[in-house]
């Protein structure tokens, strides 16, 4: 996670989940450095093979979402 600072945040909640009882919540908050915060990453360290990932998402008015898959050559 990067960005958590000022009240925004990514916490597992139970307010709303597509399936099952638990979601991600991620929380803005304006004044942040920059839009892109808070954010989070993953990096699967995957040397060869196919990965495929989904998510369901839920937006509320105003909300821009951002998705990108990147390589360590491009940071």
């Amino acid at each position: 996670m990067s960005g958590e600072e000022q009240g925004a945040s990514i916490r597992v909640s139970d307010e709303a989940a597509a399936e099952g009882e638990h979601s991600l919540k991620f929380t803005d908050v304006p004044g942040l450095e920059h839009s892109w915060q808070p954010h989070m990453y993953y990096q699967p360290h995957f040397r060869k093979g196919v990965t495929q990932l989904s998510f369901d998402v839920r937006l509320e008015e105003g909300a821009t979402l951002w998705h990108e898959w990147r390589d360590a050559a491009r940071p």
